[in-house]
């Protein structure tokens, strides 16, 4: 994630969780107007735990006071409900109630009774008569808060004043009563957090989401407090009048797929697929400075292709037609605007272009079709050790929707379109994922897989694209054990494809793999011995072999320009002459260094 977009999300955070206008409905609608990806769950952690932070902190001085009153009692009854409710029905209502006209129905619904309250609310108490029954009924309010654009601050302030509280007692007791809220929530998530780590590439992204949350919370809470001594909700009220209004018409302008026939074949000369680059995400992909001085490097380095992320900025039209139930194979699709200016002005410089699309593990199409996704026998979706959801294959509608997504991709002029995650799940409770259509399909997790790319490889045939898929690296040494829990059987999926990428990082061999105490010091070894696997695998099948190099410092204390090159040397020595490198935060100024002004150049290849 981006600096600047952990930035904004923490501002939003921050401000939206205090003020009654809903902080949930905020980070899904700003996200889905500006095309951004919904955050991670260790990024909501960051948060939860930066608007927690600004309650404690801002009521500092009051919470010795609190504690020795009673009402830590009354704050500690009113959490139960929210609290039940949160535990029961959370998954529910965000795999339900997640896109733009419901957070726009709430938005306004919220903002009706808010202003109702207004109207009728005597505002003459204050909490020193705060009641058991208070607390209790304005606690139970808060249940109501999981509908994204209703506001956990919004609706518990409405109740407060028809209660007939002061506008300052009910932000004060709703600041005060969403603490334990906070706190649990921020402790319920980021236990998956703690137990997992946190990836590199999101360290630096929470600290600054977690920081803005706070600040601009502390900065909420008392711009608050201070207003309503002399103010109305008013403000709030037109605001959410204008936010709902507005969702509601972009939500209708803003859909460049709709059902209908199918676009017009297209006469194109066959391209050439990925040979000599680096994968970027779209984020960066976005930012005109870095990209400009990444493709720059690139270049010096010899480097003549471009891995972009594409899905997020391709699916989001068409998991909208998934959510309604109108996704047709003759679905009329458009080319996107922005990858293809994108690469269109790649192929000027010299670079070839490749869409990685992540096919099947899908959290959007999950959250929005939640019975497209995979399901464990009591009913829940599976999640990975990283919570995220997969889409189950064996569903044709699965396979239509990524299928549609590539040739979006097609559509916009790429040369190749690289599928990575096709495959099953194999982690945690994936064993005992329940696939319903299995049995009437009589297809294998193989077969399943062969299928997809089968009808991918017809429809994207007209566009003459490259085809290529991402394998494990271990999949090189793969048992029959391993083909068949993935879905990858190597020689099987070559009928389909044109290049097969094995991400060969040898920091991703366990410890003892083949022999070796730590493979990710061992760079030459696992890309030449992988390179060598993967050919024997293939059999002589029609494919061309780029492999993933590791451009990152994981488990390899050797990591630096030679390891570079040793797995450059790997290629060259096996005649493959074409390759890959992946660094998650696109980092590559050890890889550029390396093969710029290589100390050795009889080990790179030939320019």
């Amino acid at each position: 994630m981006p600096i600047f977009q952990a930035i904004v999300l923490g501002i939003i955070q921050g401000i939206a969780e205090f003020l009654p206008i809903s902080s949930s409905a905020h980070l899904i609608f700003v996200p889905w107007i500006l095309n951004w990806p919904e955050h991670s769950i260790a990024f909501d952690v960051a948060l939860h735990v930066g608007t927690l932070v600004a309650i404690l902190l801002f009521f500092w001085r009051e919470w010795w006071g609190i504690i020795k009153s009673r009402l830590i009692w009354l704050l500690i009854l009113g959490s139960f409900p929210g609290a039940f409710a949160g535990f029961l029905g959370e998954k529910f209502f965000e795999e339900t109630f997640h896109g733009p006209v419901t957070i726009a129905v709430f938005m306004i619904g919220l903002a009706l009774l808010l202003w109702l309250a207004e109207i009728y609310g005597q505002k003459k108490r204050d909490l020193d008569n705060l009641s058991w029954f208070d607390s209790i009924i304005i606690g139970t309010s808060q249940a109501l808060a999981l509908m994204p654009g209703v506001s956990r601050a919004g609706i518990t302030m409405t109740t407060g004043l028809f209660m007939g509280f002061t506008r300052e007692a009910a932000a004060k007791f709703s600041f005060l009563l969403s603490t334990p809220i906070i706190a649990g929530a921020g402790l319920y998530k980021g236990y998956g957090l703690v137990k997992h780590g946190l990836p590199v590439d999101e360290r630096l992204p929470f600290l600054v989401g977690f920081l803005a949350a706070a600040l601009t919370g502390i900065f909420a809470i008392k711009y608050l407090l201070q207003y309503l001594k002399n103010h109305t909700f008013y403000i709030f009220i037109w605001y959410r009048f204008a936010v709902g209004i507005i969702l509601i018409i972009l939500f209708f302008i803003r859909l460049p797929v709709s059902p209908g026939p199918i676009a017009p074949a297209l006469n194109h000369e066959p391209r050439v697929g990925s040979q000599r680059g680096v994968y970027v995400t779209y984020w960066v992909a976005q930012t005109k400075k870095r990209f400009g001085s990444l493709r720059e490097q690139a270049k010096a380095a010899n480097f003549n292709t471009i891995v972009v992320d594409a899905k997020d900025k391709l699916s989001p039209s068409l998991t909208e037609l998934a959510k309604n139930h109108q996704l047709k194979f003759e679905t009329k699709l458009e080319p996107d605007p922005w990858l293809m200016g994108l690469t269109n002005e790649l192929h000027g410089q010299g670079f070839s272009v490749t869409a990685r699309i992540v096919v099947f593990k899908d959290d959007h199409l999950v959250i929005a079709r939640p019975d497209l996704g995979i399901h464990l026998p009591n009913g829940k979706i599976y999640l990975d050790r990283k919570g995220g959801r997969w889409a189950d294959a064996y569903q044709p509608e699965v396979r239509l929707y990524n299928q549609l997504i590539a040739e979006r991709a097609a559509l916009s002029g790429v040369d190749e379109v690289q599928f990575d995650y096709i495959r099953f799940p194999t982690e945690g409770a994936a064993k005992t994922a329940e696939y319903p259509l299995a049995e009437k399909s009589k297809m294998t997790k193989v077969e399943t897989i062969n299928t997809y790319l089968r009808e991918a490889r017809e429809r994207l045939r007209k566009y003459g694209v490259s085809i290529a898929v991402d394998i494990f690296g271990v999949v090189a040494w793969q048992s029959r054990k391993d083909s068949a829990n993935l879905g990858q059987d190597i020689r099987q999926m070559a009928q389909y494809i044109d290049v097969i990428s094995p991400m060969l990082y040898p920091s991703h061999f366990h410890n003892g793999y083949d022999g070796y105490s730590n493979p990710g010091a061992e760079p030459y070894y696992f890309i030449h011995s992988g390179i060598e696997r993967t050919r024997a695998l293939l059999s002589n099948e029609a494919v061309a072999i780029v492999p993933w190099l590791q451009g990152f410092n994981m488990r390899s204390p050797n990591f630096g320009p030679d390891y570079i090159l040793a797995q450059v040397k790997a290629c060259k020595d096996v005649k493959v002459g074409r390759y890959l490198f992946w660094n998650a935060g696109n980092n590559y100024d050890t890889t550029f260094a390396a093969l710029k002004h290589p100390p050795h150049p009889s080990i790179v290849e030939e320019r």
